[in-house]
């Protein structure tokens, strides 16, 4: 039995031993992380480098092209921005005397219209004037006619009652007589 143990165990040890070794091989075979970190750092490298380059080569064309606007672009555009100015000078310049202009026929036009609206005013009062006397000489007239309308009412009354005899006075002593002219 000592032997069928020794054998039992040296075959366990046979199988663990071909499972480490198996392992081992697997592990060997299949783990690719050291080689992975590597390509990455390797990748990582190389690509800093390249942008390391294209910057400077972005910031050497940067540079270069704003050399080329400070040599010839900035002195057309101080050219460029003095005629504008001129430009702008004179037409600012032109529109000062066109509101000039327009403000001196506006007061042209408001003193104008000022006589305007004042002799309008005085023809209006000397209408109003005209008009009041006009009322004013009818009515007298009227009650002219009027008085004198009275006057000749009157005398006819007067007349009449001496026609007829009657005296104001007597009307309470004779009431036929009273009664007749009611």
């Amino acid at each position: 039995m000592d032997c069928n143990n020794q054998h039992i165990m040296s075959t366990n040890e046979s199988v663990v031993n071909a499972f480490n070794l198996s392992d081992q091989i697997i592990s060997r075979l299949f783990n690719h992380k050291p080689f992975i970190f590597g390509e990455i750092r390797f990748i990582i490298k190389e690509f800093e480098d390249k942008r390391q380059d294209r910057d400077r080569t972005a910031l050497n064309e940067s540079l270069q092209r704003l050399m080329d606007i400070t040599d010839k672009d900035i002195d057309s555009a101080i050219d460029c921005c003095q005629q504008l100015d001129n430009n702008l000078n004179s037409r600012t310049h032109s529109l000062d005397q066109l509101m000039q202009e327009i403000l001196d026929l506006e007061s042209k036009q408001e003193s104008h219209r000022k006589e305007v609206l004042s002799a309008n005013r005085v023809d209006r009062n000397v209408d109003l004037m005209s008009l009041i006397e006009t009322y004013n000489s009818k009515i007298n007239d009227i009650d002219g006619q009027f008085d004198e309308q009275e006057k000749q009412l009157t005398l006819e009354y007067k007349l009449l009652e001496t026609k007829l005899n009657i005296i104001p006075n007597n009307c309470n002593e004779s009431s036929n007589v009273c009664q007749n002219i009611n």
